[in-house]
């Protein structure tokens, strides 16, 4: 295990290190402006001049990306749960359900400002919204998929339906659940840093659009990298905590290699 870490390790750090390097030589030797395409050198000196106000803008964007997690993934699997136990909710309810993905986020995202107001709470709905559909799409197949065996067993030894959901479907239903929560992970930022867009007066998003109007690309540079760099430490610690709580799932990468 732990040189598999040590690879993985290796294989991030020289991507990375690959990436720099290609980004150093087209700032440096491309025509490009340096105002429009600064270096990494110009982005590093912006982190090590600004990093306490990126420091605090990223503590607000994630703590809306950490609620917007709460409350979408908990209304989604409540949603999810609903269709299964009463099929006229999802006949009813699932073509509006596809219809509103149509819709940009973009969109509703100014409505929603103007009906929730700058702060916390409307940012925390549009990126609930964006990871409502396929954490109940993930939640809702891993639930109605359930082995018949298993149900069939269950039923024969006289269990009803909550003790079939409770001890049956939902621990069934728990690898697909967790897919929903990792796609949900990585669309939360994007939703968050789309609400701050549309009206906020902190956060990476509102960080981004001030130095935008500044011509400081730099400062948009910067905030993009944290914004990645939370995203993917948050993406690995669900994924690495989902691992360990999901113990008995079979793992089958290693049969791939």
């Amino acid at each position: 295990m732990q040189l598999k870490v040590i690879k993985n390790i290796i294989y991030i750090l020289f991507t990375m290190s690959c990436f720099l390097v290609l980004w150093e030589c087209i700032s440096r030797f491309s025509s490009i402006p340096r105002f429009l395409l600064p270096s990494p050198a110009d982005v590093g000196l912006f982190f090590k001049e600004n990093y306490i106000t990126l420091g605090q803008h990223s503590y607000v964007t994630f703590k809306e990306v950490f609620l917007s997690l709460v409350v979408g993934c908990f209304f989604a699997f409540l949603f999810a749960l609903s269709m299964l136990m009463f099929p006229f909710l999802q006949r009813a309810f699932n073509p509006i359900f596809v219809m509103s993905q149509c819709i940009p986020t973009f969109a509703i995202a100014p409505l929603i400002i103007l009906w929730l107001g700058f702060g916390v709470a409307s940012k925390v709905v549009i990126a609930s919204l964006m990871i409502f559909f396929p954490m109940t799409t993930n939640a809702y197949d891993g639930l109605s998929q359930t082995p018949k065996d298993y149900l069939q067993l269950a039923h024969t030894m006289n269990s009803n339906t909550w003790t079939s959901l409770r001890y049956i479907r939902i621990p069934a239903a728990l690898p697909m659940i967790a897919t929903g929560i990792k796609i949900s992970v990585v669309i939360a930022p994007i939703g968050a840093v789309i609400g701050e867009w549309s009206g906020s007066s902190e956060g990476l998003g509102h960080f981004m659009m001030y130095c935008n109007s500044r011509m400081e690309v730099a400062g948009m540079f910067a905030a993009l990298i944290t914004l990645s760099l939370g995203a993917i430490s948050l993406f690995y610690a669900t994924d690495y905590s989902l691992k360990k709580a999901l113990f008995w799932v079979h793992d089958t990468t290693h049969s791939l290699q």
